[in-house]
This record gives C-alpha cells, structure tokens and sequence, in this order.
C-alpha cells in the first residue's frame, strides 16, 4: 500500500482558515450585562398608594462622555424614565411627569442623575493592537462600562414639608467580540487595527443605542421600588395631602358627566384600567374599582357609564 501523501503546505492553511473562520463567527452581537449581580426586586404593592405624585424633569449631567446624549436624554426622562416606572408598577394613584405648579398633586419628586461612560480605552486599544496577534478581539472582545446614578427627594407639593431621600445606582458593561477573523492577520493589517483602537477611545453611538434601554430601566425600577418600599411614610403624607386637597370631593360617589381626572385624583380606592375602545365618535376607556363593585366607562375626560360588578372578595 502506498504511504499517504504528506500534507502539503495549501492543506494546512486551509485548515487554519476554516478554524479562524469558526472561532470568528461564534460570536459578533453586542452584550450587555450588570457588572454586579443583581438582586430580584421586592413585590410591588398589590395596591397604589392613594392621591397623586408629580415627578419633576430631573436634572442629567454629565459625568463623562455623555456629550449629545445629554439633552436627549434630559427631555426622555421629562416624560419617561422614573414617572414611567412609577405608573407601569401601579406605585402612586396618579403619576404626572412635569412641574408640580402644573398639577394638582400631592407629592413632589425632584432630584438629579448622573450618567458617565467608562470606554477603557487603553485596554480596547491594546485588545485590537497588539492583541489582535491572538485574536483577543474574539476571544476577550471590546469592553465599555456605563454608569447611571439617580438621587430623588420627595416633598408634600403644598407645605414643602420633605418626607425621604432616594438613591441608587446601577453599573453595566457591554462586551463586543469580533465576528471577524481579520484581528489573526494583525501582522498584515497592523495599521487598520491601530485605528480601530483608536477609534474606541469614545462609545460608539451603537453601543449607547444598545446600552440606554437596559441600564435605565433597570434604574428606575429600582428608584421606584425604593420609594414603594418606604409605605409608612409615603402612605400618611399622601392621604394627609390628598384630604387637604381635595375637601369634601374627597371619595365622592361616581356619577356620569363628572370630569373623570378630577374625579379619580380625589379617590382613595384603586381604579384600575381593564379596557380600550374606539368607536366612529370616539375612543374610551373602561376602569374597575374591583374592592368595591364599580365599572365605569370614559370618554374625552368624562364619566359617560357605571356599573355595578360583583366585588371581589376580601
């Protein structure tokens, strides 16, 4: 039997190509992660507090290469951010995004976020020159960390009377390994890869598209779950304020042609929103006080149907 051909030299390389191509290829999309562990946030309340909060646009700054961001942000968070969170986890009655003189509210919140980018350049740089050799690109990948830090005060709206203070802080970092094989070949691609690593001495819009949604959310879930978990305080100083605020409309019987945001801001029971609907005239909305049997339906601001349901048991 003949001895097998010796390996030649284009077997090899093709060898070599197909495992730089596989290891490339196993990963290329961005992701992103707590540096921390974190821990599972506590219940939210089965039921609001009563009354109502406006959450004041809170100041951003700028703790480093937040640059454009910052005022897109500032006019996201206006409307979003923490007020969002406080109304998707049912935490206040009413949640109004914008300054207390605007709204008949009980409680203020006004405060502040500090948001900086860590873009490790010095350690990016040397990932992709000279780490590019040993396809470190690949293998350890870009890495930059993002920084959000939110501090909050809450106020009753009408005596200015300060009832807590509110921080926390969350710490991401997104990792990008290379889908390409191009970081083996450094020796010949020496000055493309000097360049990408120069160029990761700031975070790529990219990376802040991808890393904003995470981090955020996950900062007012905390800031609001924080605030929830303070329900002494917050519960008296709400129903102390709604009651001075609202007199003798306060927990006033539901009857059609009532202005239903005037009407629901001086209810301590829990409506909650169980439907939408839109007919030829107009759209509206149905909501359920389900502790004590009442269905009420409203259409441009008003009460236009009640029903009584079964109450849910006790």
């Amino acid at each position: 039997m003949p001895a097998p051909a010796p390996r030649t030299a284009h077997t090899a390389a093709a060898t070599l190509a197909i495992v730089v191509l596989a290891i490339g290829f196993t990963a290329c999309a961005p992701r992103i992660a707590s540096i921390e562990p974190e821990e599972a946030l506590p219940p939210w309340p089965e039921a609001p507090f009563p009354g109502s909060v406006a959450v004041e646009p809170l100041l951003v700054r700028d703790g480093g290469y937040l640059e454009g961001d910052a005022d897109r942000l500032q006019e996201s968070f206006a409307v979003g951010g923490l007020s969002e969170s406080l109304r998707r986890n049912r935490i206040f009655a009413r949640v109004d995004s914008g300054y207390a003189t605007e709204f008949e509210s009980d409680l203020v919140i006004r405060g502040e976020v500090l948001l900086s980018w860590d873009p490790r350049a010095s350690a990016n740089f040397a990932t992709w020159f000279p780490g590019g050799l040993v396809l470190a690109p690949n293998w350890y990948g870009t890495r930059q960390a993002y920084a959000a830090e939110a501090r909050v005060d809450l106020f009753v709206r009408a005596t200015g009377k300060h009832l807590g203070s509110y921080e926390v802080q969350t710490d991401y970092e997104l990792v990008h390994r290379s889908g390409s094989p191009g970081p083996f070949f450094g020796a010949a691609i020496i000055v493309p890869n000097v360049m990408r690593g120069v160029r990761l001495a700031k975070p790529r819009s990219r990376y802040k598209q991808l890393m904003y949604p995470a981090a955020h959310t996950r900062l007012w879930d905390e800031l609001a779950a924080q605030i929830a978990s303070d329900p002494r305080t917050v519960y008296a100083a709400v129903e102390k304020a709604q009651r001075a605020r609202c007199g003798a409309q306060l927990d006033r019987p539901a009857t059609i042609g009532l202005v239903w945001s005037k009407f629901v801001a001086c209810q301590t029971a829990d409506f909650v929103p169980t439907a939408e609907t839109k007919t030829r005239d107009k759209a509206s909305s149905v909501f359920v006080d389900a502790a004590n049997g009442i269905q009420v339906t409203v259409a441009d601001d008003r009460i236009v149907r009640l029903e009584k349901i079964r109450p849910a048991p006790p």
